[in-house]
């Protein structure tokens, strides 16, 4: 382990503060603290305090006000935005629909996917973009939204992460999309399949290239050491 210093300190919270602003205008950015804290040179939990701190300090920062004002009507249109978009049923999670993973059930196991996926970034400590890309790729065949440009981040962090297989994922929101706009009369059909092929298509590399290299150790160090 190779001491960080104040300098990398700084940064860390420089870097919370702009997840907690992301925050504030959608919810996935929180992931970022994960991946940063994962990748840090220092103690991962001294980097999380710093990160998630900043992250926290900031969201709570902007919230406060609506809180004081309107109480719990601070949270908005989300709960209908979720009903909206089907997450409290079994419509949405659409990998795990293609699994013939029961309705009941597909919400609880698209969830641990990504839990598992956090873990694995935890544990095997690779950059912060790769971890980045595993999160948000994962956060994407997870939820599988109908909207194909919440998929422009993930293509951000697999262009610094190097990871063109991500692509795929990105590119497996737009046949669900223009189904559901062009009214096609099987458009969860279509998007399980596009969804579906695309986890196929990230996941095969993946295991390639860890049987090309069997003696090579998944874990990344981060650049100023393990």
């Amino acid at each position: 382990m190779v001491a960080s210093g104040p300098g990398e300190g700084r940064r860390e919270l420089a870097a919370g503060a702009l997840i907690g602003l992301a925050t504030l205008v959608k919810l996935y950015p929180a992931l970022l603290i994960v991946a940063l804290a994962a990748a840090s040179p220092d103690r991962r939990r001294r980097s999380t305090l710093r990160i998630g701190g900043a992250a926290g300090a900031v969201a709570v920062a902007g919230y406060l006000p609506h809180v004081v004002r309107v109480g719990t009507k601070v949270v908005g249109f989300l709960p209908g935005y979720l009903r909206e978009e089907h997450y409290d049923g079994t419509g949405r999670y659409l990998v795990a629909g293609a699994l013939r993973i029961p309705g009941d059930l597909a919400g609880v196991v698209s969830v641990l996917a990504l839990v598992a996926a956090a873990a694995w970034v935890w544990i095997r400590r690779p950059s912060a973009p790769t971890g980045a890309a595993v999160l948000m790729g994962m956060l994407l065949l997870a939820a599988s939204p109908v909207q194909p440009w919440y998929a422009v981040t993930l293509l951000a962090f697999a262009t610094l992460a190097v990871e063109p297989a991500w692509a795929v994922v990105v590119a497996a929101g737009y046949p669900y999309f223009f189904a559901v706009i062009l009214l096609h009369p099987h458009p969860v059909g279509i998007g399980q399949a596009a969804y579906g092929l695309a986890a196929v298509g990230v996941s095969l590399p993946l295991l390639l290239r860890r049987f090309r290299e069997p003696g090579r150790s998944m874990r990344r160090c981060p650049p100023n050491g393990c």
